[in-house]
């Protein structure tokens, strides 16, 4: 943490087990679907300390001038934050046999992290483990996407965990459990976007590294329940940029169920 905070001297945060940066959990990966730099700026202005990873999402990284895309992630990295390219770019890349130059543009515009996925294309398991692979000989560190974007392709359970395990036995550095921008019918959420809670345990009870996993939560309840249920350090992606202070507000005890549950803990001593 930088900067002393406003109330840092008047009270401590009701949960105060939140890590600071750096960190290798609690972290808070946002979703960038075209914010300006100027924008940018403004966000790590007030939000650095808060933001963690941020992903240039779906196929967007591809539609920005290279002068812009260098600028953007040289501003993101000077203020220690991660920057991965979303798993659309990685889908079409493997798709056209570009994978290794795509690699090699990301490294040479200074990306920390690819994001492997299956979301929308096919991706058989030999490519995969390939893919992981290839980007850690590159020197990038992995994020793997398990589950599919169309609902009509679920994945549930134990296919889920198998994908889970393969990934971090291939070496990705965390397992995105896929969410979509919409939060609902996918992974972990029903469609009205409500948290399936025994898809949820399925997979905290079989997973034995919970924190190499990465939790996309773009709605507020999601964001809410995640925290309350695995804690303030839980792993959550897909977070809107103007969400971020919600989401640490959340993970400091400031509000809504972890507020109540901080003073109600209190009380009982």
């Amino acid at each position: 943490m930088g900067e002393k905070l406003a109330f840092a001297d008047v009270y401590d945060f009701p949960l105060e087990e939140r890590v600071d940066k750096p960190r290798d959990t609690g972290l808070t990966m946002i979703i960038d679907l075209g914010v300006s730099i100027p924008e940018l700026k403004g966000i790590l202005e007030i939000a650095e300390d808060f933001i963690d990873i941020v992903k240039i999402s779906s196929g967007t990284g591809a539609l920005y001038k290279t002068s812009v895309l260098k600028k953007k992630i040289e501003l993101l990295r000077k203020s220690n934050i991660s920057v991965s390219c979303g798993g659309s770019q990685f889908e079409v890349a493997m798709w056209k046999n570009v994978y290794e130059k795509y690699l090699e543009r990301l490294v040479e515009f200074g990306f920390s992290c690819v994001e492997i996925a299956d979301g929308t294309l096919p991706l058989g398991e030999e490519k995969r483990k390939y893919a992981i692979e290839k980007a850690l000989e590159f020197g990038l560190k992995v994020i793997t996407e398990v589950g599919k974007k169309d609902p009509r392709e679920r994945i549930k359970g134990d296919d889920l965990v198998y994908q889970i395990k393969r990934d971090i036995d291939w070496g990705a550095y965390k397992v995105i459990v896929e969410g979509k921008a919409s939060g609902k019918g996918v992974g972990i959420f029903n469609d009205d976007g409500s948290l399936n809670e025994p898809e949820l345990e399925k997979i905290v009870s079989s997973i034995d590294e919970v924190d190499k996993l990465l939790w996309e939560a773009p709605l507020r309840e999601q964001q809410n329940s995640l925290i309350v249920r695995l804690g303030p350090n839980v792993n959550l992606g897909n977070v809107l940029p103007t969400e971020v202070f919600f989401v640490e507000a959340l993970r400091r005890g400031l509000m809504l169920q972890p507020l109540r549950n901080a003073y109600t803990k209190e009380k009982k001593y």
